[in-house]
């Protein structure tokens, strides 16, 4: 047995690392760890095992904006179009659940949470946009008055956030920004504490159910369990081609520090494509990948100067007009889409689970769908 390097494995390293788990989890984001977490809850003795290919989580966990969200009016309004109203309301009763979990399972002080708010931005080529949204605040708010009272409002106050080239705005006071690093540094610890284990820089390249045991070949390593999960969202069609599922890639800057700036909480704009936030006295400002049609059909993670310059243009002709600034950090996450706004929880053989297609809202869902799919598992 070879690791793929030509070296040989010791004695230690195969009684160590290689022996056979009762679980094994691909994926390091919000949905593997909070199902490690679960599934240790429930079965103790369990050996788990969490893999992944990077040194940090590879996918969107630790690359998102940040937002405790769960849609903006016009991105709710889209929805209803494409599934129905009752739908729509069915995908934010799961974000708003899944939201409680995960404050729940990693704590506020953990997540860094910061109940700012959130906002939806409208500019001077959306009135038709604004109008749509405005008339429907009202049912919007009874359908959704399981999160509380008047969820969404409409707001006046635009040049209270120093945003001029904006005309209108919605909030909505149950939004809030955490810090995903953070986060998954909580989560990661407290993995540690149940002694859950870790192998980093593990690129597997295919798995299968020999009957016996779930088989993850990792390039000459071979990693056995009682069953597989995985937790791998935009990258699952590497390991199980022709599902339902393809990655999008939103890419993100982040601006040099800005004096006095106004902005306030987390802000959406164009459908949810576009978001921005203060991050200490810089913005962030992320996604527009609608703009560039299949370009942005990619789990590479990669920046493009197209994207980065549209991004900067939103910046200076709409955002903060005639303020100097550079960008200081630029990044891409990757979101796991499909032909539903729905997860795919599905068992691919007896002892393979599959929990992914998150359609960008693992933040809200991520712990949700990993509960879900510990569930499956711990039930078998």
């Amino acid at each position: 047995m070879t690791t793929g390097l030509g070296t040989s494995l010791s004695y230690w390293e195969r009684t160590a690392f290689l022996q056979k788990h009762n679980l094994i989890i691909i994926g390091t984001g919000i949905v593997g760890l909070s199902a490690a977490l679960s599934i240790k809850s429930a079965k103790p003795n369990w050996s788990i095992l969490v893999i992944d290919r990077g040194t940090l989580p590879q996918g969107a966990s630790t690359k998102n904006a940040g937002f405790a969200c769960f849609g903006s009016p016009s991105e709710l309004l889209a929805d209803m179009d494409a599934s129905g109203w009752d739908t729509m309301v069915e995908f934010v009763q799961k974000r708003w659940k899944g939201l409680k979990m995960l404050r729940n399972l990693v704590s506020d002080q953990g997540l860094n949470y910061q109940a700012c708010g959130g906002y939806e931005v409208f500019d001077d080529t959306q009135f038709d946009l604004w109008e749509r949204c405005t008339k429907a605040l009202q049912q919007l708010n009874q359908s959704l008055s399981f999160i509380g009272k008047d969820v969404f409002k409409l707001d006046t106050q635009v040049d209270d956030h120093g945003l001029k080239r904006f005309h209108g705005l919605i909030s909505c006071q149950y939004e809030a920004a955490i810090n995903p690093g953070k986060m998954m540094r909580t989560l990661m610890a407290k993995c540690h504490a149940q002694e859950i284990h870790f192998l980093n820089g593990v690129e597997v390249s295919s798995i299968h159910d020999n009957g016996d045991s779930a088989i993850v070949d990792a390039h000459g390593i071979e990693l056995e369990s009682d069953f597989l999960l995985l937790a791998t969202n935009a990258f699952t069609p590497h390991l199980v081609p022709g599902i339902d599922l393809y990655p999008a890639r939103n890419q993100v800057i982040v601006t040099s520090p800005i004096p006095n700036l106004k902005l306030k909480g987390v802000y959406h704009h164009d459908f949810g494509y576009v978001y921005f936030r203060p991050v200490e006295n810089r913005i962030l400002l992320g996604g527009a990948r609608h703009r560039f049609g299949t370009q942005e059909h990619t789990d590479q993670l990669s920046n493009t100067d197209n994207v980065v310059l549209h991004l900067e243009d939103l910046l200076r002709n709409k955002i903060i007009p005639n303020q100097h600034f550079t960008i200081d950090y630029q990044w891409s996450g990757i979101l796991g889409l499909g032909s539903k706004k729905s997860p795919i929880l599905e068992w691919r053989s007896d002892r393979i689970f599959m929990a992914c297609r998150m359609g960008g809202m693992g933040i809200s869902i991520g712990a949700l769908v990993g509960q879900a799919a510990a569930d499956q598992i711990v039930s078998r």
